[in-house]
C-alpha cells in the first residue's frame, strides 16, 4: 500500500493538472520489484518525462444539446447539380423530419436546393444551433475563424478528413485545434466542434440525421421507436454497420467523433449520462485524447450511478492493432490493459471482441428493464448436442452460471405436459431439459412458463425449435414471410411470455439460414436470437455478472451518501 501510494503521489504531482510541476510524466514503470527483508526493492525501472503543458480548456458540453437537438441548421457544401456528401446530408436531414424552413444552405450559385433556401456565403448564417461543414479540408481553417469570430453557430459538425489522420496534415489540424481551444476560454463560451473526419450523427429525438451516406447504404427504421441506446464511435463505418444490428430499433443517438479536434468521447459519455432517453451507452474507442481517458471514466461512473449500463469495445489491443488505429482517426491508442482496467473499474462492461460487443449491446437493450436476481439458469432444447453445449458453457471469463434441479412443482407441470403428448416414457425431467423432436409447441412454452415460475430459476435459456418435426414454425421460402406457422406456435406465443415475465428469457437458434425468417420475427419484436447455445450462455453470464457488479457499486455509493 505504501508503494502504490507513492506511485499515486508521484503521478499526481508530475501531472498536467499541477501548475507547479516542473515536468510531466509520460510513462513510469518499475519492473521487477524483489522482496528483500520484508521490503520491496526495485531492480529495474523506466521513467519518461515531457515539458509541462496546459490541459485543454474545458469545452462547454452543455452545447452538445444544440448539436443533438438543434432548432436551426446551416449546411455548407451542398451541390446543386449532383449528389455529393453535402446533398446526401441535406436529404437525410429532411427525411429524418427536420423542417426545411429551419435549414439554411450556403451556396454561391443557387437560390434554393431541393426546396431549401440558400445564402451566397457564410455571412448569411447568423447564430444557428448547428452548422454542418461538408467542404474540403483546405477551406476549414478560414471557416472556423469566421464561425468563431462572428458567432455564426453554437455547434459545428466537421465532416472532412485531412485534419490530422493523414501524415502531412498535422500542421493544419494543430492550427484548427489551437483556434478552437483558445476560443473556449473567452467570456460567454464558444461553439463546440464535432469531427473532423466524421461520418456525422443521428439524433432520433432531435429529428436529425447528418450521416453523409445515402439512405440506400444506411437504411433507417424511422417507423420503429428508437431503442434506449446511444452509440458513440470513433469509426463511422462501425456506427453505420452496428446501427441496424440493434434488434430493439435504431439507437436513440448514433454519434461518430472522428478525430476529436474538440468534442471527445468523454464529453459525449458525460452528456449522455444525464439523457432521459438513454439507458445503455455503447462505445467503440480507438484512443483517447490527452486527459480524456480520465474524463471518460468519470462520465462512465456518473452514467452507472444514474442507472445506465455502459458497454465498451477498446480497439488496439495488439501492437498491430495499435498501429492501425493510430493511422485511422488521429487517435492516441494508449496502453490497452491499463485503459480497459480503468474503464472497467469506472463501471463499464469491456468486451473482448466485436462479436461480444454486438451480443452484449443487444442483450443489454433487451434486458435493461428486467430483474437480474442470480446465476441459476433453466434451459431447454430439442437437440442433445445443445443441452450438452449449455452444460459445457456455464463458465465465462468473469462469472459462472448454475443449472439447479427444478423445484417439485416445476417437475409436476413438465410431467403433465409430457404425459399429455405421450412422451413420459421417453423423456427425463432434468435441467437442461432435453426435449425430443416429437415435443409440440405447447410443451416448449409450457415448460418455459413453469421454469419462470420456479423460485430456484433466475433466467431461462431456450432454443426456438431448431426445425423439430412436431413444432409448427416451418420454413417456407416461397411464402411471403418466409415461413408458415399457427397461432399457438412458439413464434407467436413466446414473445408474450417473455414480455409478461420479470425474469430474462434468452433465445438461441443453431440451424443457420433455414430458420432466419423465423428468427427475424422475434427480432422484429425486439427479442435477440443468438447463433448458438454457447453464445447465449456466455453473454448471459457476462451480463449477469455486470448487473450484479453495478448493483453492489450503487449500494456502496448510497451507503456512502447516507
Amino acid at each position: 500500500m505504501e508503494c502504490f501510494g507513492a506511485f499515486i503521489a508521484v503521478g499526481n504531482y508530475f501531472s498536467p493538472k499541477n501548475p507547479d510541476a516542473p515536468f510531466v510524466i509520460e510513462e513510469l514503470e518499475v519492473n521487477p520489484f524483489a522482496l528483500v527483508d520484508y521490503e520491496m526493492v526495485p531492480l529495474d525501472g523506466l521513467c519518461k518525462f515531457s515539458r509541462p503543458f496546459r490541459p485543454a480548456v474545458p469545452r462547454g458540453i452543455d452545447r452538445i444539446g444544440n448539436l443533438l437537438h438543434p432548432e436551426s441548421i446551416g449546411i455548407i457544401g451542398v451541390s446543386a447539380s449532383k449528389m455529393n456528401f453535402g446533398r446526401n446530408i441535406l436529404n437525410n436531414v429532411v427525411r429524418a423530419g427536420f423542417p426545411k424552413d429551419r435549414i439554411t444552405l450556403v451556396s454561391p450559385k443557387a437560390d434554393e436546393i431541393d426546396g431549401v433556401a440558400c445564402v451566397k456565403d457564410i455571412t448569411g448564417i447568423d447564430g444557428v444551433d448547428l452548422f454542418v461543414v461538408a467542404v474540403g479540408a483546405g477551406h476549414v481553417p478560414a471557416l472556423i475563424d469566421e464561425i468563431i469570430d462572428n458567432n455564426r453557430a453554437r455547434s459545428v459538425l466537421l465532416i472532412p478528413g485531412g485534419l490530422g489522420e493523414k501524415e502531412g496534415t498535422e500542421k493544419r489540424a494543430k492550427a484548427v485545434m489551437e483556434k478552437i481551444h483558445s476560443a473556449h476560454s473567452r467570456d460567454g463560451g464558444s461553439p463546440v466542434f464535432l469531427g473532423g473526419n466524421c461520418l456525422g450523427m443521428i439524433s432520433r429525438a432531435g429529428k436529425l440525421d447528418t450521416f453523409f451516406t445515402p439512405d440506400a447504404c444506411s437504411p433507417k427504421r424511422m417507423e420503429k421507436a428508437a431503442a434506449p441506446v446511444a452509440l458513440v464511435s470513433q469509426s463511422g463505418a462501425f456506427a453505420l454497420v452496428r446501427m441496424s444490428g440493434v434488434v430493439a430499433g435504431d439507437p436513440a443517438y448514433n454519434i461518430t467523433v472522428g478525430n476529436q479536434v474538440d468534442l471527445t468521447i468523454g464529453d459525449f459519455i458525460t452528456w449522455l449520462a444525464d439523457a432521459d432517453d438513454v439507458g445503455i451507452i455503447c462505445i467503440y474507442a480507438e484512443g483517447f485524447q490527452d486527459m480524456d481517458g480520465l474524463h471518460a471514466c468519470r462520465g462512465i461512473r456518473r452514467a452507472v450511478e444514474n442507472g445506465k449500463e455502459v458497454i465498451v469495445y477498446k480497439a488496439g489491443r495488439t501492437p498491430e492493432g495499435k498501429k492501425a488505429t493510430s493511422g485511422h482517426t488521429a487517435s492516441v491508442a494508449g496502453d490497452y490493459m491499463v485503459c480497459t482496467s480503468c474503464l472497467s473499474q469506472a463501471g463499464a462492461l469491456v468486451t473482448d471482441s466485436l462479436e461480444e460487443f454486438d451480443g452484449l449491446m443487444n442483450l443489454s437493450a433487451y434486458l435493461h428493464e428486467k430483474q437480474i436476481t442470480g446465476f441459476r439458469v433453466g434451459a431447454l432444447s430439442p437437440a442433445g448436442f445443445e443441452t450438452v453445449g449449455v452444460a459445457d458453457s456455464l463458465q465465462s471469463r468473469d462469472s459462472c452460471l448454475d443449472l439447479p434441479e427444478f423445484g417439485p412443482e416445476t417437475e409436476k407441470v413438465i410431467a403433465r405436459l409430457f404425459d399429455h403428448v405421450h412422451l413420459t416414457d421417453i423423456m427425463d425431467i432434468k435441467n437442461p431439459l432435453d426435449l425430443t423432436p416429437a415435443a409440440t409447441d405447447p410443451v416448449y412454452t409450457g415448460a418455459i412458463e413453469a421454469m419462470l415460475d420456479d423460485e430456484v430459476i433466475d433466467a431461462v435459456v431456450t432454443s426456438v425449435g431448431s426445425l423439430a418435426p412436431a413444432t409448427w414454425d416451418t420454413p417456407a421460402p416461397d411464402d411471403e414471410q418466409g415461413f408458415t406457422t399457427s397461432s399457438k406456435s412458439i413464434t407467436n406465443t413466446l414473445p408474450d411470455i417473455i414480455r409478461g415475465s420479470d425474469k430474462p428469457v434468452v433465445v438461441f437458434n443453431d440451424v443457420g439460414q433455414a430458420h432466419e425468417a423465423i428468427n427475424n420475427r422475434f427480432r422484429d419484436q425486439g427479442i435477440p436470437v443468438f447463433r448458438s447455445c454457447n453464445q447465449a450462455m456466455s453473454l448471459l453470464a457476462r451480463y449477469t455478472a455486470y448487473r450484479f457488479r453495478l448493483a453492489v457499486c450503487r449500494q456502496a455509493e448510497n451507503q456512502e451518501n447516507d
